[in-house]
């Protein structure tokens, strides 16, 4: 019997190639001397290269004695390729960068995207084409983030050209633990810096636009005034332009919080769910032109894969549905070739497409999970399929039926089929879809979210089945919005469908036990739970082979064991953790103390009650601290006439909020404490502080005014008192 890993030669292609480009980025990230690994792997490269021509040229013998180097030379030239073009294509690497220009007075960049409407700025990726110092002008290269103020003048679009002076910053590195590290993942787009400007620091120079990139801008404008015009509610016109157009500006914090606590969100995304809805819509309208010659069935085809490249790019490309489309051109054009198709290569061959436009793609959340939720329809999906059987009323008569008979057919003969059978069977390929996509995806999901949704399958049956239903009557509004009664009619459809899809998964967000939060797990847990699946999946699928009977179990077991090691070890290690945070919450006061898996907060109400706030700034860190979500309540404090006093673990924190009153002759002795944090700019000097309070150390938390804060740096300088300053050393982290 042939080995299955030979029969998947693409995916024997791209795996080393992810594998030198995950080098590449995580040597960048670690600071290591990447240009130096470049030029030693660029060796080792042509060496490979040289070998694999020399294996070509010898004889049989040889080549049999040598078959095991070539293909671990094979390999490794795959892996420093991709190491070697991810370095390349990362435009900071090279000299011409615009960052590199010394004293550089004005930039010239060209907007290469539709700006994104913000609350307070205009948001727009543009690329630096010029930089000017004083009277020389250079070419250069590389993308930035610049963030316009609104006013009349921030009338941009995309192919727009500008010409600013303003200072451009790199991005600052997480101030808290454990945070999102918007950083890094603007480098993973190969954006390393951004600009803030004003009205008077920045002009439009000209226009340099892609005609089809711009048609196709014009065309999404213009389907957004449809949905504009019948989408009255805010809520649903967020999800509509989300669902139907990729445009996420619109969506509110609830709607987001909402579907990622139903375990929706895929659903406001334009994903490779929506790429399929349409190619089977396309492949179901046209199925009638199967039954014609072969040119129609190639035009047939080639209209299919044009609409599908025309929806991605009306959608924005994102890597889901670059993957998506790919893939679905691919198995189109293999129906007209009539070839066998290897759907792991057709995975791969895609996959190998789009790291070759963009390398640093595979740096991105939703390429990762996009393509784990297909990998694991393909190789679950079957087997939990087979779990239920049906088809027990038997061979329906329209099945050979031209095609304009079979809904006659359907209603007069074969309404059992259709109850006991198809539907039936329908809707557990639905439920059986849905489980193998979470089961593949739940491990990177943990990982990167640190949450679990409990009621996914309820709620991805219902929202999965009635996206479907809007996207066929939105595709069907934007075609015929023109015509009156007809569009009116589809609208009406199409917004109550939408209704019911946001009132379902608010109702779904509702049952607080939903969804599970402070779930944090390593990388390598999240990759040993992927092989435990895999493990399980395979001793399941075929009990024909002895020996599988035999190491499946054994290794299932032993990688449980590890994983409940681990856990418990951790667990013991946290359940022990006593910590003093400060976190750096912008104009806000963050404190927490952490006892073991339990938190007791001193916080604002604006950071406590915010979801988004917690979420961007503390909830990582919590997660991988182990937080029970059941044991977070606000610290037990002692109020004081300037602040608020807390013990935690035998240490003193006292919270200074309040102005400052000398009380020394109420006092027959100073006040000892541990920690000082002064907050909310409260009216005090630091030598009148030391009257009162004997200290360690102060710490200046973020809701305090730059000035203030400048001064109270000043004076603990002269008096050679310790502090620490939030706002400008990141989160205050002390082991108690």
């Amino acid at each position: 019997m042939r080995n299955p890993w030979q029969q998947v030669t693409l995916v024997r292609v791209v795996l080393p190639l992810i594998v030198g480009i995950a080098m590449q980025v995580l040597a960048a990230y670690w600071a290591l001397p990447v240009q130096a690994f470049t030029i030693v792997l660029s060796i080792v490269l042509l060496a490979c290269v040289v070998f694999s021509i020399a294996y070509g040229y010898m004889d049989v013998a040889k080549q049999y004695k040598w078959s095991n180097t070539n293909g671990i030379a094979i390999t490794a030239m795959l892996a420093t390729f991709g190491f070697v073009y991810a370095y390349i294509y990362t435009d900071i690497n090279h000299s011409i960068h615009f960052s590199k220009v010394e004293n550089a007075s004005t930039y010239v960049a060209r907007i290469t995207e539709p700006p994104i409407d913000k609350p307070t700025t205009l948001n727009a990726i543009a690329e630096v084409q010029e930089v000017r110092a004083g009277a020389k002008a250079q070419k250069t290269i590389g993308k930035v983030l610049l963030r316009f103020s609104k006013d009349e003048l921030a009338i941009l679009q995309y192919g727009d050209v500008v010409a600013f002076k303003g200072d451009v910053k790199p991005y600052d590195l997480p101030m808290n633990p454990e945070q999102f590290n918007y950083k890094q993942y603007q480098a993973n787009h190969n954006i390393y810096h951004t600009a803030y400007l004003n009205s008077d620091t920045w002009e439009k120079v000209g226009t340099d636009r892609n005609f089809l990139f711009a048609s196709i801008y014009q065309v999404r404008d213009m389907f957004l005034q449809v949905l504009r015009r019948y989408v009255k509610d805010e809520n649903d016109f967020g999800v509509a332009t989300a669902l139907m157009l990729g445009y996420r500006d619109y969506l509110s914090d609830e709607v987001m919080r909402a579907y990622s606590s139903a375990g929706a969100i895929h659903i406001l995304s334009v994903s490779g769910l929506h790429v399929g809805i349409m190619f089977l819509m396309l492949n179901f309208l046209l199925s009638w032109v199967d039954e014609r010659n072969r040119k129609l069935v190639a035009a047939k085809s080639v209209f299919i894969i044009l609409f599908i490249w025309f929806y991605a790019c009306l959608t924005g490309l994102s890597p889901s549905v670059l993957r998506s489309a790919t893939m679905f051109s691919v198995i189109q054009i293999g129906t007209v070739l009539l070839r066998h198709q290897n759907m792991y290569n057709v995975l791969a061959g895609s996959a190998l497409l789009i790291i070759l436009f963009n390398p640093l793609i595979v740096t991105d959340v939703g390429f990762q999970l996009s393509y784990l939720a297909v990998v694991g329809i393909v190789y679950l999906y079957p087997m939990i399929n087979g779990w239920f059987s049906f088809g027990k009323a038997g061979k329906p008569k329209h099945k050979d039926a031209e095609w304009y008979r079979k809904p006659y057919l359907i209603i007069k003969h074969d309404k059992a089929w259709l109850v006991k059978d198809w539907l039936r069977s329908s809707l557990w390929s639905l439920i059986a879809v849905s489980i193998a996509a979470q089961l593949a995806t739940a491990p990177l999901a943990l990982y990167y979210f640190h949450q679990f949704p409990w009621l996914f399958l309820p709620a991805n049956i219902v929202t999965v089945t009635v996206s479907n239903f809007i996207m066929f009557f939105g595709t069907a509004l934007f075609a015929f919005s023109w015509l009156p009664y007809v569009s009116d009619v589809l609208a009406y459809c199409f917004d109550g469908l939408l209704h019911i899809l946001n009132v379902f998964t608010f109702m779904v967000e509702g049952e607080t036990w939903s969804l599970q939060r402070y779930l944090h797990i390593q990388w390598w847990e999240a990759v040993a739970m992927l092989v435990l699946l895999w493990l399980v999946a395979e001793y399941f699928k075929d009990k024909t082979e002895r020996g599988r009977l035999v190491r499946a179990p054994i290794a299932i077991v032993i990688l449980i064991g590890v994983l409940a090691i681990y856990n418990s070890y951790e667990g013991l290690v946290q359940s022990r953790q006593q910590k003093l945070v400060v976190y750096n919450v912008r104009k806000q006061g963050a404190l927490a103390y952490i006892d073991g898996q339990t938190v007791h907060h001193a916080m604002d109400s604006a950071v406590i009650n915010s979801k988004r706030t917690m979420n961007f700034n503390i909830d990582n860190h919590w997660a991988y601290l182990g937080i029970n979500d059941s044991h977070i309540a606000e610290a037990n404090t002692i109020v004081i006439p300037f602040g608020k006093l807390l013990n935690a673990n035998g240490k003193q924190i006292m919270i200074i909020d309040k102005n400052l009153k000398l009380l020394s002759d109420a006092l027959p002795n100073k006040l000892v404490v541990d920690y000082i944090v002064l907050s909310h700019n409260a009216q005090l000097d630091i030598a009148s502080l030391n009257k009162l309070i004997q200290y360690k150390q102060i710490i200046i938390d973020t809701s305090n005014k730059p000035k203030q804060v400048a001064k109270w740096k000043e004076e603990c300088s002269q008096l050679n008192i310790a502090c620490y300053d939030v706002n400008e050393q990141g989160a205050f982290v002390a082991e108690l």
